[in-house]
């Protein structure tokens, strides 16, 4: 059986997600995707930028920023309709599409794609995350480059079983708690809001779901199996590049797709 949602995850936060993942993406992502520019000599001639399960589109309207022409995609309607909002504010120009990231279309082949905020990790079966990483393949050129994170089983194991969080931000207060699964390499992620409305008062959101750690191996190896090279596998919460070891949390993951008109 495929993985599957009573509602896209997070549908609950969407009015205060931003604002709730604000420093991740100022201090992580942002920095990271500069990187990668730089790194690889990424320019928006190549063609369009797949930015896939892209939330609020905090990532998505940086990349319009940089001047690409950029698709984004998300499977939750209530953060898609905050995204296209922000989009509009800031003039951004971004193409918005509610889809599930295994069966991603877009409107041309793309040169770059990415998925960032663990959003892989919702996926908890191989055979999911293989799918994904087909239709990624299929909206990319035959070179194009597919930019992810990943968070690991060790993560899943040594932190997530005992981290209980409280988060209170503008208009926003609500806490998280994360039980890994024995003998597994998933945990289950319940979390409650209180979220204040227009006139004052606050509503209860509750979100819950389930996510997988993989290994580099796991993920290399449904690589391989759809068509792309690693690049790049490193420490996510170090150094661009920085090598990783058995207690690293997160895995920043570069791959291009295979092509097949180009010599070894």
């Amino acid at each position: 059986m495929e993985t599957t949602w009573a509602r896209a995850p997070y549908d609950a936060v969407s009015s205060v997600y931003e604002r709730l993942m604000a420093d991740v993406f100022e201090e992580r992502q942002a920095p990271l995707v500069r990187n990668v520019i730089d790194y690889l000599d990424l320019d928006p001639s190549a063609g369009p930028w797949a930015e896939v399960a892209c939330g609020v589109g905090t990532m998505a309207r940086f990349l319009s920023g940089l001047g690409w022409t950029v698709y984004a995609s998300d499977l939750s309607e209530p953060m898609l309709r905050a995204a296209r909002a922000r989009a509009t504010e800031e003039r951004a120009s971004v193409d918005f599409a509610c889809q599930d990231m295994r069966s991603l279309l877009t409107p041309a082949p793309c040169a770059v794609a990415s998925c960032f905020f663990d959003s892989l990790n919702i996926l908890t079966r191989k055979a999911d995350l293989e799918r994904t990483f087909r239709a990624v393949a299929r909206c990319l050129l035959p070179g194009g480059i597919f930019v992810f994170d990943a968070v690991t089983p060790y993560q899943v194991r040594h932190m997530f079983d005992y981290c209980d969080q409280f988060h209170e931000g503008d208009g926003f207060f609500g806490a998280w708690q994360v039980l890994a699964e024995s003998k597994s390499n998933i945990a289950t992620v319940s979390m409650r809001w209180f979220i204040q409305r227009d006139d004052g008062l606050f509503h209860r959101a509750d979100e819950k779901h389930r996510i997988r750690g993989y290994t580099k191996s796991e993920i290399q190896e449904a690589l391989r199996q759809t068509g792309f090279e690693l690049i790049a596998a490193y420490e996510g919460d170090q150094a661009f590049l920085s090598p990783t070891d058995r207690k690293t949390m997160r895995v920043d993951y570069i791959a291009r797709r295979k092509d097949p008109t180009r010599r070894r």
